[in-house]
């Protein structure tokens, strides 16, 4: 009976000591999160999106970035598909404007959908579209103020949150770390 109680106190040991170390490597992977997130235009969104995506595990620069691009490849395909519904039925100059804007997303989700993921050659675009002044929304398309909605296309929303955050991350897991502002 004593070995018995023995083996079990053992057992119960290895398992508790086995959750003090999924909570600590829980704990580290949320800290590196909230400090990778720090610097982004949009913190909160930044640290919702990773924390889904690594599940709890720690993961190093170039794994987060990675992360954020599976999750601006989701984004970018919806939104892609939400710009090019709103260009039908509305006047010929908003439809220039919206059809540049959707090909910029397009753009951006064939790029950000390659696998397997090359955060240099994703870094070279993020740095194009800064360079041209790509803007990863589409509320200056939109007729009147009664069209301007809040969804993933509009300012602040997912498309501009997801590409804001993508844009820090890529640069510092590439080795090239620059601050954002909010816009």
């Amino acid at each position: 009976m004593a070995t018995r109680c023995r083996g079990t106190r053992i057992h119960l040991s290895l398992s508790l000591s086995l959750v003090v170390l999924l909570l600590r490597a829980a704990s580290v992977a949320s800290a590196d999160i909230k400090a990778a997130c720090a610097d982004t235009p949009y913190p909160d969104y930044c640290e919702t999106v990773l924390k889904a995506g690594t599940k709890g595990k720690p993961a190093d620069k170039s794994a987060l970035a990675e992360i954020a691009v599976c999750a601006a490849a989701k984004t970018t395909a919806a939104a892609t598909i939400l710009a090019r519904t709103q260009e039908k039925g509305i006047s010929q100059s908003s439809w220039w404007c919206m059809d540049n804007c959707a090909s910029d997303i397009e753009d951006a989700a064939t790029r950000l959908g390659k696998k397997p993921v090359n955060l240099a050659q994703l870094r070279s675009f993020i740095e194009r579209t800064e360079n041209d002044n790509v803007v990863w929304n589409c509320d200056e398309c939109r007729e009147d103020s009664a069209s301007k909605k809040e969804d993933l296309i509009s300012k602040d929303g997912d498309l501009e949150k997801i590409m804001g955050v993508v844009s820090v991350l890529i640069k510092r897991a590439a080795g090239k770390t620059k601050g954002a502002a909010k816009q």
